[in-house]
């Protein structure tokens, strides 16, 4: 018997841009400095100017902003696979315990 197939839920998270514009909002002086420095900003008007919609990111400094931030990019799919793999995982205590196949209904 096979693990119980689980949906996968939405993410009650808030996206990329929301996040973004969340942790630009609420840094302090260092992090301010930090996330200047790594997207190549010469004052603190960009932050504000990309709060407000008048500026961005360049791409070619997105990877240096999302590691200040310690955040990174994974496709759907492994989001998926992972949250998966932890569905029979969760559910695995029969094999663990070497009574058969995983499964949470036995």
């Amino acid at each position: 018997m096979n693990a119980p197939e689980l949906a996968i839920l939405p993410t009650s998270q808030p996206e990329g841009e929301t996040l973004l514009r969340n942790m630009l909002r609420s840094m302090d002086k260092a992090k301010r400095m930090e996330v200047m420095q790594a997207a190549g900003w010469k004052d603190e008007s960009s932050i504000s100017q990309v709060l407000n919609g008048g500026a961005g990111i360049k791409l070619d400094h997105l990877d240096a902003v999302l590691k200040v931030f310690g955040l990174s990019i994974v496709e759907q799919w492994y989001m998926d696979y992972l949250a998966r793999g932890n569905s029979i995982g969760a559910n695995c205590c029969r094999a663990r315990l070497s009574q058969g196949t995983c499964g949470a209904a036995r």
